[in-house]
């Protein structure tokens, strides 16, 4: 499916930012990448195809934006959420902003056909049933323990606590990768958003919004909040509490992904997943070039990867 190119210098700015997150790679590299992605046979043809509207056209449908995805990230060796974001941000997915329900299907898309195969009933990457909460989460690891990911993240149950119910559930992206959990108030006055499991996902400043690398330790915290708190909610992931974390994103009109849905892939296939080993090898893979922000290090688990 050709994808159609509304905004030329929108495309060219989308080939910049790849450069600098798919190492090595040449810009006319990345300009075929990104055609090919997009339908083109190359970047010319993309350049003289570029399509003039004359009224706001439907977005793309989620299996579109998710193969488009797929196609970028295997070709620049780049994490699909990087993909996905970078397309959605010029705009390549449709003339109207996606909503956050729409990005998280587009991601769950996408991840189905990375674990296309979890078709058998032990197969990492199947959804199951998780008895002890009710609700669905994904198989990592099977056996004794069996190791889960679930909305809260990873944890470990009984062999006999898991079921594969006949009727296959839908795929999903846990909330411990996008939903905040709090917000911390740093003394410039400016704000970060973090996870359940404290990992940043945003920075707030001055009316800008910039998603946050997961292995960064943030400095200058002067005051913390919870949703959970300030809802007078007693769970973070249901009711009040979740209605309030979402209410916030959209105040601040963020319907993209943070960058530790990235670290997902990592924890399938591993013999005992955990989040900050995956964290860890993330940064292996891709996190080394980058400059760290002001008020930010590199958070403890990761300073083992660094080179002598």
């Amino acid at each position: 499916m050709r994808i159609p190119v509304f905004d030329l210098k929108r495309t060219k700015s989308a080939a910049k930012y790849l450069v600098r997150v798919a190492e090595n790679a040449r810009l006319s590299e990345v300009h075929e990448a990104l055609a090919r992605a997009l339908g083109y046979r190359d970047w010319h043809e993309l350049q003289r195809s570029r399509a003039v509207p004359s009224r706001p056209l439907p977005s793309l449908t989620v299996e579109a934006a998710a193969q488009a995805s797929c196609t970028l990230a295997e070709a620049l060796s780049i994490p699909i959420n990087e993909a996905q974001y970078v397309l959605s941000r010029a705009g390549l997915f449709g003339t109207d902003p996606l909503t956050l329900t729409e990005q998280l299907a587009i991601c769950t898309s996408a991840w189905r056909r990375r674990y296309a195969d979890a078709s058998g009933r032990k197969q990492p990457g199947k959804v199951i049933r998780d008895k002890a909460t009710g609700r669905p989460a994904y198989l990592l690891v099977p056996g004794r323990p069996t190791f889960i990911l679930s909305d809260s993240g990873v944890g470990t149950r009984a062999d006999f606590e898991v079921t594969t119910p006949r009727v296959p559930l839908a795929d999903f992206v846990p909330a411990a990768f996008w939903l905040p959990y709090g917000r911390w108030r740093l003394s410039d006055g400016s704000e970060v958003l973090f996870s359940r499991n404290y990992f940043p996902l945003w920075h707030l400043a001055g009316g800008r919004v910039e998603r946050l690398d997961p292995w960064l330790w943030i400095h200058s915290i002067v005051d913390t909040r919870h949703f959970m708190t300030e809802a007078g909610a007693s769970s973070w992931l249901l009711g009040a509490s979740r209605d309030e974390a979402i209410a916030f994103l959209q105040t601040h009109e963020i319907a993209e992904l943070p960058k530790l849905v990235g670290v997902l892939p990592y924890l399938f296939g591993t013999d005992c997943p955990s989040v900050p080993r995956a964290v860890e090898r993330y940064y292996e893979d891709f996190g080394r070039q980058s400059e760290l922000p002001p008020n930010t290090s590199l958070n403890g688990f990761v300073l083992q990867s660094e080179p002598a």
